[in-house]
């Protein structure tokens, strides 16, 4: 996952790392002289199952990374739009610490959402990003 994890999220203002995607659409990177990566731009969620049951789902997906030892940072769920897709998949987007490597039992942690997403009749992907956290100098101190 070495060049998807840098290049999958290269043209978000924050370019973050890729950590875990979902699903079995593998990734291509772009070549020859007019290649460019795909522009994906993030988007928030309306009319879709996952809003009504979020009340419910968002804590058993907290309580189900804690429970595994993922350290998470954020857990947001969102839309891709990219040019061939303009309305774009329903995503549960997981910010995981940046600092912490993420091994093969990690990964196989982070596929439990898309256990849990299914059991709720929920058609979404869980997607896993690097998430750096900053400190404000006070808090060093």
């Amino acid at each position: 996952m070495g060049t998807e994890a840098m290049f999958y999220y290269a043209r978000l203002p924050s370019s973050p790392r890729l950590v875990y995607r979902s699903g079995t659409t593998p990734w291509v990177l772009p070549i020859g002289p007019e290649a460019y990566r795909v522009r994906k731009e993030l988007r928030t969620v309306f009319d879709h199952k996952i809003t009504s049951v979020w009340d419910d789902l968002g804590p058993k997906v907290c309580d189900l990374l804690d429970d595994n030892g993922l350290v998470w940072t954020s857990i947001n769920v969102v839309r891709f739009k990219t040019e061939a897709d303009p309305i774009g998949p329903v995503v549960l987007w997981v910010g995981v610490d940046a600092e912490v490597p993420i091994s093969s039992f990690r990964c196989q942690v982070c596929s439990l959402p898309d256990e849990l997403l299914p059991k709720l009749g929920l058609d979404s992907k869980a997607v896993l990003r690097s998430s750096d956290t900053l400190k404000p100098d006070f808090m060093n101190a």
